[in-house]
């Protein structure tokens, strides 16, 4: 069944910006730097409802994210790859005819799920190494020691929205724990498209909370971690090996193969 917002969607938005970010193309004093800004910029190229001089144009009578609806004062190459992709998910039947005015509804739901976020992670008071075990962003010594905020705030965005096995969601009722863990979020349990439906287009129930997994919320610095935790650990990595190198042949081994894979390491992963 066609939905509103497919996976898809939000793991093209997100990769889109992972690269525009990695890249030196964004060097000019007024380019956008961070996540935020990359998403604030595009939100700024969308025109509002009642701007008519663009919804009334002769040439584009339809604006909606597939193949003949780019826009061409846009960041980059992110029209191009949105349009595309919606062109696909659209005739394939996984997504609906995705509107420009509801793709700028879902970039403004990521800019508030960011400030958000952000500021959950910052009342921690964190170190980077703690943040660096507690969200299982798996950043070497060496570049801790090297990297500034930007980058560290860089790294947890990733991880959230395109790398991270975990999607880490914010406790808003107490503080203990701070987050909460939807585990593996792949395969049949994506995250990021049904919450997406729910909350910016009240399509279904968003995803619901998994329980954290043993052993998580252990002492930041590893103080009294038993032998059993280690061995959890140590799986968790394994499985997270395992998980990008099938993230790279995904298109070759087709949406089947992928989801069986997926649903199997699920289990292992809980």
């Amino acid at each position: 069944m066609a939905v509103r917002f497919h996976e898809r969607m939000h793991t093209t938005i997100w990769a889109w910006i992972r690269a525009y970010c990695d890249t030196a193309e964004n060097d000019g004093p007024h380019d956008p730097k961070t996540p935020a800004d990359v998403l604030e910029c595009i939100c700024s190229k969308i025109p509002y409802q009642n701007d008519t001089r663009w919804w009334v144009s002769q040439e584009l009578p339809d604006h909606y994210v597939i193949s003949g609806g780019e826009i061409e004062d846009m960041i980059g190459s992110f029209s191009e790859n949105v349009c595309t992709v919606g062109e696909y998910l659209h005739t394939s039947g996984r997504q609906q005819k995705l509107h420009w005015l509801d793709l700028k509804n879902v970039l403004q739901h990521y800019i508030y799920d960011i400030n958000s976020y952000m500021t959950k992670v910052n009342s921690l008071g964190y170190n980077y190494t703690q943040l660096n075990q507690y969200f299982d962003l798996n950043l070497s010594e060496s570049m801790l020691r090297v990297i500034g905020p930007t980058q560290m705030a860089e790294h947890l965005l990733w991880s959230r929205y395109l790398t991270g096995v975990c999607v880490f969601i914010p406790n808003l009722e107490d503080d203990n724990p701070p987050f909460r863990e939807y585990l593996f979020a792949r395969g049949d349990d994506v995250y990021w498209g049904p919450k997406i439906s729910s909350e910016v287009f009240d399509e279904g129930e968003p995803p619901e909370y998994s329980p954290p997994a043993a052993g998580h919320y252990s002492d930041i610095e590893g103080d009294g971690v038993d032998n059993n935790a280690e061995a959890l650990e140590k799986k968790k990595e394994g499985l997270k090996k395992i998980q990008e190198v099938v993230d790279e042949v995904k298109e070759d081994i087709g949406d089947g193969v992928y989801l069986q894979i997926m649903n199997v390491m699920k289990e292992e992963w809980s």
